[in-house]
């Protein structure tokens, strides 16, 4: 039950995410690229690189961004071979 009125609820309010995300592209270019990213989308920043396996790590802000740093760090050093992708909402 919980998850599925989630899901309508995402659904529902997707429309005024993209208004937003749109209204902001206007006041701030800067948000009008990777859009991609926020949703989730990322194939094309993959694109070329030579890892099969990903870490993913999301931060909404740059003190997030700051604050996985050390976590990053960490994930680099005990799993090389896997590539590290960041992405972040603030652009």
């Amino acid at each position: 039950m919980n998850r599925r009125f989630y899901n309508i609820a995402f659904y529902l309010i997707m429309p005024l995410i993209l208004l937003r995300l749109l209204w902001m592209s206007v006041q701030q270019p800067a948000y009008a690229r990777r859009w991609t990213e926020r949703f989730g989308l990322v194939t094309r920043t993959l694109a070329g690189r030579s890892e099969k396996q990903w870490i993913w790590v999301h931060a909404v802000s740059v003190g997030e961004t700051m604050a996985a740093e050390p976590l990053i760090r960490r994930l680099r050093t005990q799993h090389p071979e896997y590539g590290i992708l960041v992405t972040t909402m603030t652009p």
